[in-house]
């Protein structure tokens, strides 16, 4: 084990280190890229040169794997649907989807790159931020979930629910393919003053709680070696 990568889980354990492990991360295409690797290849590789050339030069002790161009969530129904209703019925897309399959190799190539043996963890998104980034192009949403919520709140909890079951698929065979240390789950809140605290805990947590609980089993059938950064995000 390297000394890095043995500082990184020294710290992570909570046990005396001697210094603070430091890893930044950013992302490496731009914003009106995100959506759009999965059809276009040339994003997912300046993706991967992004990573190659920061950690080349940063040297990081650990490193968070963006997934850059993979922000869409390739549900088919979701191209032309008029209501919320209308995806009450959406079944997940499967664990050898292309979508995730495309992310296993990603983190593949990433981390055979790597010039030394450090700690990656990859970057996965809450549910209801698939959701709504897709259908607000990234920079809105919030209010089309509010929206969602008003007209239909058990189709939205069970669209919320399917997207759960397919990242939880793609967590474990990033970590179990692809050699991923872990997962850092970003959790963004609804900004719209019609999803109250409750709201959100009725409707969005559900699929939150279960994506974390399928880490958990995860977790134990790895013997604890799993890691799990939690961003939380207003």
């Amino acid at each position: 084990m390297s000394e890095k990568r043995e500082l990184v889980l020294k710290a992570f354990r909570g046990e005396s280190v001697d210094r603070v492990p430091v890893g930044f991360w950013h992302h490496f295409t731009t914003e009106d890229e995100w959506l759009y690797g999965f059809e276009n290849p040339e994003i997912i590789d300046k993706n991967k040169a992004g990573h190659k050339k920061f950690i080349e030069e940063v040297k990081p002790d650990f490193v968070k794997l963006m997934s850059d161009g993979f922000f869409a969530y390739p549900q088919p129904a979701f191209k032309d649907f008029k209501s919320i209703s209308d995806l009450q019925t959406i079944e997940p897309l499967g664990a050898n989807h292309p979508w995730i399959s495309a992310q296993v190799e990603l983190v593949k190539s990433l981390i055979a790159d790597f010039p030394e043996d450090i700690v990656a963890i990859y970057n996965i998104f809450a549910p209801v931020t698939y959701l709504k980034w897709l259908v607000g192009k990234v920079s809105g949403g919030d209010d089309l979930i509010a929206d969602y919520i008003v007209e239909n709140r058990k189709a939205l909890k069970h669209v919320l629910d399917v997207i759960g079951e397919d990242i939880a698929s793609l967590s474990q065979r990033v970590i179990e393919e692809a050699g991923a240390d872990g997962i850092y789950l970003s959790v963004q809140s609804i900004q719209d003053e019609r999803v109250s605290a409750e709201i959100y805990k009725e409707i969005i947590a559900p699929s939150e709680v279960f994506y974390i609980l399928e880490l958990k089993k995860l977790f134990k059938k790895r013997l604890g070696r799993l890691l799990l950064i939690l961003e939380l995000m207003g």
